[in-house]
């Protein structure tokens, strides 16, 4: 049995930058990130890299729809109308094909949507237009880093946060009752569905809340929700809630969607101007290019289209197949077993280096998940199904999971018990507070 060892083994010392330089530095060394796939092409199924091809279970292009030829039409349509970019600040003009795409996603989420160059960009015209020094913030500690970023803009700006433990919604309850005599607004910031561990927010809970109490708002991000669920492509969060005026969905529209860009799902059309009038990245930064809209276009058309379920379907049966084929390996699952992304826990950082370098060797592309995007401890193996993944792919990474476990673990009981103790216990690691 071989062993790794964690990349920062004493960082009491060390600021949250030198430890991520660490972490990063370490795992570019073991050629697990920072890399360029060589391919003359790129199909979805595969990248290169190194000079070797390997099976690619590491994109979040869950529907391929950045390969359906109708949508590389569409981006190619629009640099002939177009050229390659527009550029001018959407505050003074924007390209045709901006109001197109806003109306085609309207129809997609039947609610006021506002676009954004970036989902990032969106959480950073959001919310700072909507919460003030009045509010407080209840952040979920696993909550996307994109909103975290947000959040520092908030704190700076007098906006009291605080970080709630993973999904707790007895938690949120309780921090509701105790700041709602002091607070003009309650503000509840999570994702539709986890990046990382690929698990879902605790929805119907959340929306008894919102019903429940008056000054409770909820503002959640589904980017890795959008298009491989709901109808229309809708997402985990809109399908599986009711419009209400106090709930605001962000999502992106370069996962699932296909294409680029963020949108701003929101509850009324005044809400909708005032981000744009008063969003900072919607005032100064750059807008969503010609190409990009061109293909958003077409790939919202391919949402609302009849058959649409017909590609959903298709990748959930290869999810029900990667359920089936985790099932007897060692490792602790912390994904939902209905979810494209899956989370295998394993600890320490080394560990999980280790496996992915032999899981590489044996041809399959993965994403080792360690500090700062998972809590120090808490690394693991992040790996996604598709439309593109093929069957006999998913059986042949699920052996070669297995087998790699069992060298660099071992088959010992305890060890693998103590792995999945680790992964049991409550952690609280957030990037505002540390």
């Amino acid at each position: 049995m071989r062993t790794g060892s964690d990349p920062t083994a004493e960082t009491k010392d060390l600021s949250p930058i030198q430890q991520i330089n660490g972490y990063i530095n370490q795992a570019r060394s073991h050629g697990l990130i920072q890399l360029v796939d060589q391919g003359s092409q790129h199909n979805g199924h595969s990248v290169v890299v190194n000079g070797q091809e390997l099976i690619n279970f590491g994109s979040c292009g869950y529907m391929g729809l950045e390969f359906d030829p109708r949508v590389r039409e569409g981006g190619i349509e629009a640099i002939r109308n177009y050229g390659i970019q527009f550029s001018s600040s959407r505050s003074y003009l924007s390209n045709p094909m901006y109001p197109k795409l806003e109306g085609l996603l309207e129809n997609i989420f039947q609610s006021p949507t506002l676009l954004a160059s970036t989902t990032t960009l969106a959480h950073l015209a959001a919310l700072p237009t909507l919460v003030s020094p009045d509010d407080v913030v209840l952040m979920d500690q696993q909550v996307h880093s994109s909103v975290q970023m947000a959040s520092k803009v908030l704190k700076a700006n007098g906006v009291q946060i605080e970080i709630i433990s993973h999904s707790n919604v007895a938690r949120i309850e309780r921090k509701i009752k105790a700041f709602k005599d002091t607070k003009k607004k309650i503000w509840y910031l999570g994702d539709g569905v986890y990046s990382m561990y690929g698990d879902f927010a605790p929805v119907a809970e959340l929306e008894h809340l919102l019903n429940t109490y008056e000054q409770f708002h909820l503002y959640l991000d589904d980017a890795h929700g959008m298009s491989w669920m709901g109808k229309r492509g809708c997402g985990y969060v809109l399908d599986n809630m009711k419009k209400h005026e106090r709930l605001y969905v962000l999502t992106g529209l370069a996962k699932g969607f296909g294409t680029g860009g963020g949108a701003m799902i929101l509850p009324n059309n005044e809400v909708k101007q005032l981000i744009r009038n008063c969003g900072g990245t919607q005032i100064f930064s750059g807008p969503i290019q010609p190409p990009l809209l061109g293909a958003g276009i077409e790939s919202a058309k391919i949402h609302l289209r009849d058959d649409f379920e017909s590609l959903q379907h298709e990748l959930r049966d290869k999810m029900a197949f990667m359920t089936k084929a985790l099932d007897n390996q060692p490792l602790p699952q912390m994904s939902a077993v209905n979810s494209p992304i899956r989370f295998l826990g394993i600890g320490p950082t080394g560990k999980a280096q280790e496996i992915a370098k032999i899981l590489i060797k044996k041809g399959f592309w993965l994403n080792v998940a360690h500090f700062p995007a998972v809590g120090p401890h808490h690394s693991g193996l992040r790996f996604m199904v598709n439309r593109q993944t093929r069957e006999t792919d998913i059986e042949n990474f699920v052996d070669a999971i297995k087998s790699a476990a069992y060298d660099i673990i071992g088959k010992d009981e305890e060890a693998i018990s103590q792995i999945w103790k680790t992964f049991s216990k409550e952690y609280r690691y957030s990037l505002i507070q540390g």
